[in-house]
């Protein structure tokens, strides 16, 4: 049945790692950095999900690369409450991952 919406079958994914408060990106940014969120390497590894994520060999919509979402995930609220980064930090770390187009408004 065709609803007019979608095709009948469709061949894309949004990639982006979806965190989920305990199933945290943070958690995940901190194990492979070995370091706290907001040290050293956190750029880093924020570059390296962001490709991991673009080198999925399907065809990808929405963002598919990395997602930041402090209020969502348990690990990055908490390193937010503890001073570990700041805005200017998260900022960085999407721009390093080219995820910047989620604020088109911005200059």
């Amino acid at each position: 049945m065709k609803t007019g919406w979608y095709p009948a079958r469709r061949l894309e994914i949004d990639a982006t790692p979806a965190p989920l408060r305990e199933v945290s990106i943070g958690a995940a940014i901190e194990k492979f950095t070995g370091g706290r969120l907001g040290s050293s390497g956190t750029t880093t590894a924020a570059a390296v999900i962001t490709k991991a994520v673009q080198f999925v060999p399907v065809k990808r919509i929405g963002l598919s690369g990395l997602m930041l979402p402090v209020m969502e995930d348990s690990l990055l609220a908490e390193r937010w409450s503890e001073g570990a980064y700041d805005v200017d930090g998260l900022l960085a770390y999407c721009r390093s991952s080219a995820s910047w187009a989620m604020w088109p408004s911005w200059p």
